[in-house]
């Protein structure tokens, strides 16, 4: 929906990084739906710190179903994962994207992935240094999320501008989830 959203109302080049096959079917559907094959780059695998072959914990198996996990057996609010199917895959780090691929520098990233943005961030210490902006969901009820977060945002020189309720950040292990949106001076 982001990269669709990203297409549409402002024209940009988006990489869509999504493992889950279930919601690769959606996404490349939405991407053709509204004609931004030329904008959005499906990127079929996961993201982690390093490349490294692991598993992909799914809690669903529902096509748009999220609360999956790469290379962890965490929820988003650090619970155990109860995985209903799991597969081996791949993942790469944001930074070795633009070494290996030779993608082209962000201007700006959203990181939604259940309880491991940390670990995405730890593998982009090159990559922020260069990033206008970064979108970030959060649970602040996760022992020390918030601070393992924050610090390779802070080392690469952004800014902490806000953070925003999700829409359902009031119901129940949601509650103190928030976008925080981090900015560079």
């Amino acid at each position: 929906m982001y990269s669709c959203y990203a297409g549409k109302k402002i024209q940009c080049n988006t990489f869509a990084f999504e493992p889950s096959f279930f919601n690769l079917e959606l996404l490349s559907k939405n991407i053709f739906v509204n004609n931004l094959s030329s904008l959005i780059k499906i990127v079929p695998i996961s993201l982690s710190s390093e490349k490294k072959i692991s598993e992909f914990n799914m809690s669903n198996t529902e096509w748009g179903g999220a609360l999956s996990t790469f290379g962890e057996k965490i929820t988003f609010d650090g619970s155990d994962l109860k995985s209903v199917f799991k597969y081996t895959t791949i993942s790469i780090s944001l930074d070795e994207c633009i070494n290996f691929f030779n993608f082209p520098q962000p201007d700006h990233i959203k990181i939604d992935v259940d309880g491991i943005e940390y670990i995405i961030l730890s593998g982009a210490s090159k990559i922020l240094q260069n990033t206008k902006s970064v979108l970030i969901e959060v649970n602040e009820n996760v022992k020390d999320n918030k601070e393992r977060c924050e610090k390779p945002l802070k080392d690469s020189g952004l800014k902490f501008l806000k953070k925003t309720p999700l829409d359902y950040n009031n119901v129940g292990a949601f509650e103190n989830c928030y976008n925080h949106i981090w900015i560079r001076d």
